[in-house]
């Protein structure tokens, strides 16, 4: 991720990040944790093309409530992510197989491809530089 940050820092490309907590339990920790651990590797400040979310449920609903669930100091899941992968998954099929999933979105908001696997990196530059070829 820090990688593809760097190469597309001057690019129209935003890397949208919605960690979960939902594969062997990989995020455990609050929001405001988890910010600073990805601050350590990226910049999420703003303006920058990467945007860190709260936690999310990506394969199974979050039951999670209460007014803390979407701010910092919480170690819940952020129920108001989860149309989000609904919508992602309605478009390319099939559940999410691991924590670090990429989805390339066109800019018109359609989700065209998802990279599930460690090999994903030179298939999903070379998708996405297709893509800013036809812009």
């Amino acid at each position: 991720m820090e990688q593809l940050q760097k190469d597309y820092a001057e690019k129209d490309v935003k890397l949208f990040l919605f960690p979960c907590n939902q594969f062997l339990f990989q995020e455990p920790d609050t929001n405001a944790k988890i910010k600073a651990f990805a601050s350590g590797y990226l910049n999420i400040s703003k303006g920058s093309n990467v945007v860190l979310f709260s936690k999310s449920g990506c394969n199974k609903e979050c039951h999670t409530t209460g007014s803390d669930q979407c701010v910092l100091s919480s170690k819940n899941c952020c129920t108001a992510n989860n149309p989000i992968y609904d919508y992602l998954k309605s478009v390319v099929k099939g559940s999410l197989s691991w924590n670090f999933n990429k989805f390339v979105i066109g800019k018109d908001g359609i989700p065209i491809k998802k990279y599930g696997d460690a090999t994903y990196k030179d298939t999903l530059e070379n998708d996405i530089n297709k893509l800013l070829g036809q812009q």
